[in-house]
């Protein structure tokens, strides 16, 4: 009962997402013109900026916060059947090297006649 009272709708779930994402979208990008314009085009000191500027924006992280607390009820987890385990029945598993069926088998250096 009181699981039913926690979930949200899917539907209502993604569309709040959705409109969660657009804002946050918007104020970082907002973020990244104005950090651009100050680093004046240097994309390393831009992102050094952007940084500062993004952890200092309480808008924002309320805005990724509440992108966190709907990822559960828009996208709930797959659950998948568990594999059945693999045996390797009269043989040894195969080895952890990569290239070992790769590798090419040496030329002879015997004439044919």
């Amino acid at each position: 009962m009181r699981e039913a009272a926690n979930e949200l709708d899917r539907d209502v779930a993604r569309s709040l997402f959705r409109q969660h994402l657009a804002r946050s979208g918007e104020i970082l990008e907002a973020h990244a013109q104005a950090a651009m314009a100050e680093a004046r085009g240097k994309v390393g000191r831009a992102a050094h900026i952007l940084r500062e500027r993004v952890r200092a924006d309480a808008t924002l992280q309320a805005e990724i916060d509440a992108l966190d607390r709907l990822m559960q009820h828009a996208f709930p987890p797959i659950e998948l059947p568990t594999p059945p385990p693999m045996y390797w029945p009269s043989r040894l598993p195969p080895s952890e090297n990569p290239k070992r069926r790769t590798r090419k088998a040496r030329k002879s250096n015997a004439k044919k006649i």
